[in-house]
């Protein structure tokens, strides 16, 4: 099994932040979160994120 790294565009702080979108590529996600905090007015940050498993 491959262990890849995702980054998620969140919104929010510690336990009340939200992932928006997740990517596998951290450049993309950094343009994607530019863009969110541009058309919604509210910041958007960048944060690794790990797939859940039930």
């Amino acid at each position: 099994m491959e262990n890849k790294q995702y980054w998620g565009v969140c919104v929010g702080e510690g336990k009340e932040m939200d992932i928006v979108r997740v990517f596998s590529n951290y450049e993309q996600a950094l343009e994607e979160s530019a863009m969110f905090t541009l058309e919604t007015g509210v910041s958007h940050t960048v944060q690794p994120v790990t797939e859940k498993r039930n």
